[in-house]
């Protein structure tokens, strides 16, 4: 816990940097599953379809789920007609710099879904959270895609443990501006 600040981060280590801090291969083995097991635990056994009422806490869910990630994770929030949460479902983990978004992946989840918009994140795990020229072309692509399809793309976040970065917010992207 002193080396990564709380549970949350400790999830994200992987079992292999888990093995090397613990000297113990099988103790690092049970750790990963005992945190595993408490994330499952954690979840709620019924989705309530919460509305989202500001962004405020929205910004405050997506950095406590995957604010401390070690790797860039890309989650999308499916929303029905009235904003309320249909699915909140981490699609991809890449790697410490980059995670690879399929938008035609977004596309058809939200489709199968059928959701009327959806809220896109991704994590930046050195916390600084400034758009790269890849998370605007992406975002662009996405915007383009849902366009097409009829389904509201309300944002794309940004977000560390300490920041966020709202697309839209910043106008970012040339349709939001």
């Amino acid at each position: 816990m002193a080396r990564f600040g709380n549970a949350a981060s400790l999830y994200f280590v992987d079992l292999h940097e888990l093995t090397e801090i613990i000297h113990d291969p099988q103790q690092a083995a049970k750790l990963k599953a005992i945190l595993q097991i408490a994330a499952e635990i954690g979840k709620p056994t019924t989705i309530e379809h919460p509305a989202i009422k500001n962004c405020v806490d929205l910004v405050h869910y997506l950095q406590a789920t995957m604010g401390d990630g070690r790797v860039e994770s890309f989650r999308v929030l499916f929303l029905d007609a009235h904003n309320r949460i249909i699915a909140d479902e981490l699609l991809w983990r890449g790697t410490v710099s980059e995670v690879q978004v399929y938008p035609r992946e977004v596309m058809r989840r939200a489709l199968e879904l059928d959701c009327s918009a959806f809220i896109a994140a991704h994590n930046h795990p050195s916390h600084a959270v400034l758009p790269s020229q890849a998370d605007i072309e992406m975002t662009r692509r996405l915007l383009t895609a849902a366009d097409t399809l009829g389904i509201a793309f309300h944002d794309h976040f940004i977000v560390s443990s300490r920041s966020y970065h709202s697309m839209r917010f910043h106008r970012s992207i040339d349709p939001w501006g």
